[in-house]
């Protein structure tokens, strides 16, 4: 859970909540996928006026042909609950199912930035940000840059050829010389 002021919010597989932190009445409850096996392994982050939280699956997990799963990191209004955007890490003819979100959101309010982690692809074309860190301008959800540290790498139950080098764990910022690093 993450706690801002008189909320609470919670993120369970497939929702995203604003919980009253006094009596724990929902306020709100967004859906954050409709896919069957979607997960929310991460803590949701508040941000201004956002909810931040990436979203991951346990399709790997199941032999399929084909998959269909693509991991995103989506923001949320944090009074409303509205979906303000969504952007996905493994985008349609440029990557194969999978690229999920495992960990919570790093922000960086002073760039205007939030930072993730993804996971691997689940299917053929390994994806431009599978395995990788991945800036996204927190406001937009545009994506600034990113770094991929394992390529190709395509692995499921249903496809093993890659070594599931995931970017599990939550980015930590911190800074070198004053000069801001991930």
């Amino acid at each position: 859970v993450t706690v801002e002021g008189d909320a609470v919010y919670v993120a369970n597989n497939r929702t995203v909540a604003r919980l009253d932190r006094a009596t724990g009445a929902i306020r709100w409850q967004a859906p954050t996928s409709d896919h069957p096996i979607a997960i929310t392994p991460s803590s949701p982050v508040v941000v201004d006026d956002l909810v931040l939280i990436g979203v991951a699956s346990g399709e790997l997990m199941i032999p399929r042909d084909q998959y269909t799963f693509r991991g995103f990191v989506a923001a949320y209004d944090a009074t409303t609950g509205a979906e303000r955007w969504r952007t996905s890490m493994a985008p349609e003819g440029r990557s194969g199912a999978g690229v999920g979100v495992w960990s919570t959101v790093a922000v960086d309010r002073a760039l205007g930035l939030a930072y993730v982690g993804t996971g691997n692809t689940y299917e053929p074309p390994a994806g431009p940000l599978s395995d990788s860190v991945v800036a996204l301008r927190y406001r937009t959800g545009e994506v600034a840059w990113s770094t991929q540290f394992t390529y190709p790498d395509v692995w499921s139950t249903g496809h093993t050829g890659g070594v599931d080098g995931d970017v599990g764990a939550g980015p930590n910022l911190w800074e070198i010389g004053g000069r801001p690093v991930v």
